[in-house]
């Protein structure tokens, strides 16, 4: 049957649609997310937990992708006994099956006030041996080719976990995070997690009330804000995805 020449630039216009739909189907299954590996300490928990149980509402890309946490209370960058986030990374991703296509890293607030590089707290050994380990955790990963992303502690109401955390502990991480060499990108919560520019245990979520935010202890939150977090994490793995491992698809061709 010939084809209608009525409406060329209809008939053009479906071609490019199928042409791209074709594309990015494949380019989908070419780089499909199957596994999340989340390390990180007690925030971890409930981080982690909310990613898994929306990833399913993200659509067909996602429908078969879960969350494997790994998730420590009390861990942190520093390792303590019974707990070495690096040791536990490393194990994890020795394992080749379940193959593992991106990692998650969340950690710091523990490491408030815990000896690492045998000067004192906070000097330049402090700084120099926390930055270092930050790195081998990071390159365990990056190393390996898989796409890494270090989640920012959100903003802190416990002043003795405040203070020392924002004067020592962000400053190191972030300077590691933005060192050229770093292959890991960072998904700060500070800003996400501040209401009006400060800590706040309620938050107006859109709905014209204040709801609880936070748990009340100053670190930890209310599911409401676990799914805030957690949305967002997805948000920029999602749009990360899109740039950096299905490249070709220019949809702002359809978009006229």
């Amino acid at each position: 049957m010939p084809i209608p020449t009525r409406r060329p630039a209809a008939f053009a216009a479906l071609v490019l649609w199928l042409a791209v739909f074709w594309c990015s189907a494949g380019m989908a299954q070419d780089h499909p997310v199957r596994r999340i590996l989340f390390v990180g300490d007690s925030l971890g928990h409930g981080v982690s937990a909310h990613m898994d149980l929306l990833l399913a509402a993200r659509g067909r890309a996602w429908r078969n992708a879960v969350v494997e946490p790994y998730v420590f209370t009390g861990g942190g960058v520093i390792v303590r006994p019974g707990q070495d986030l690096l040791a536990t990374l490393q194990t994890r991703l020795q394992q080749p099956d379940p193959p593992v296509d991106i990692v998650v890293l969340m950690a710091g607030v523990n490491d408030v006030g815990m000896p690492i590089g045998g000067g004192t707290f906070y000097d330049d050994r402090w700084q120099q041996a926390y930055a270092q380990r930050m790195r081998e955790m990071i390159r365990t990963a990056t190393d390996r080719g898989i796409p890494t992303y270090w989640v920012g502690t959100p903003i802190l109401g416990r002043r003795m976990f405040a203070e020392p955390f924002e004067a020592h502990v962000r400053r190191v991480q972030y300077t590691v995070l933005s060192e050229e060499g770093c292959a890991a990108v960072l998904i700060d919560l500070y800003k996400l997690t501040a209401v009006d520019g400060a800590y706040a245990e309620f938050r107006d979520f859109g709905n014209g009330r204040a709801e609880r935010f936070r748990d009340g202890d100053g670190i930890h939150f209310s599911p409401n804000g676990y799914r805030l977090i957690a949305n967002h994490i997805l948000d920029r793995i999602e749009a990360d995805l899109m740039v950096h491992l299905r490249p070709g698809v220019d949809w702002s061709s359809l978009e006229e």
